[in-house]
């Protein structure tokens, strides 16, 4: 991770090599917010991420539960 100037947000990445389907079987069966752990996703060109009705998808730009 990588602080920006003096800002509070952080540069940090995450990248996704599988697909992935959030729905009610792994974020919850009520409308949930799902946050990722870092401020940026990647997501790889023969890789799918669902997100189901419901779901949120939040990136922690802030480094808040890092």
């Amino acid at each position: 991770m990588e602080r920006i100037n003096r800002s509070r947000y952080i540069r940090s990445s995450v990248h996704l090599t599988e697909s992935m389907t959030l729905d009610n079987t792994n974020a919850d069966t009520v409308p949930a917010n799902v946050l990722v752990e870092a401020a940026t996703m990647t997501v790889d060109d023969s890789v799918t991420l669902t997100i189901e009705e419901g779901k949120t998808v939040i990136p922690d730009a802030y480094n808040i539960f890092g």
